[in-house]
């Protein structure tokens, strides 16, 4: 872009809509350092930025993160974030949570949210209650 006879180089400047400034400042800083600290909802912001820009690494260290403090609580927000990225592999550990917790996540899971799931992945009734 920056090479090219581009607006960015004519301006100098890359206009990035998708990221919010703190995510986009952790994004570059992980980058050169492959370190990040960020709460629970920052980390799902990353994993989309990781997604979007093709930072495997990131991805992967996002998606480790998610998962180690994955809770019932959060469950239905994460496999959402897997469903809207095509991520088999994080969906999958998410649905297993989910199988595994099963009558503790039925219980507290908010009605809006299983019935959001429900209609973003067809068959997940059927996926949580097989064996």
């Amino acid at each position: 872009m920056i090479k090219s006879g581009m607006m960015e180089k004519q301006k100098s400047a890359i206009h990035i809509a998708d990221l919010d400034l703190p995510v986009l400042k952790t994004l570059i800083n992980f980058m050169y350092t492959g370190v990040f600290d960020q709460d629970f909802d920052d980390v799902c912001s990353l994993y989309y930025a990781a997604r979007q820009y093709q930072v495997s690494s990131l991805e992967k260290t996002c998606r480790q993160h998610l998962l180690s403090n994955m809770a019932i609580s959060n469950a239905c927000q994460l496999l959402m974030l897997a469903d809207r990225h095509s991520d088999q592999d994080f969906k999958s550990s998410v649905i297993n949570f989910i199988k595994f917790h099963y009558d503790k996540f039925k219980i507290s899971v908010v009605q809006e949210d299983l019935e959001k799931i429900t209609k973003l992945i067809p068959g997940l009734g059927d996926m949580l209650i097989r064996d």
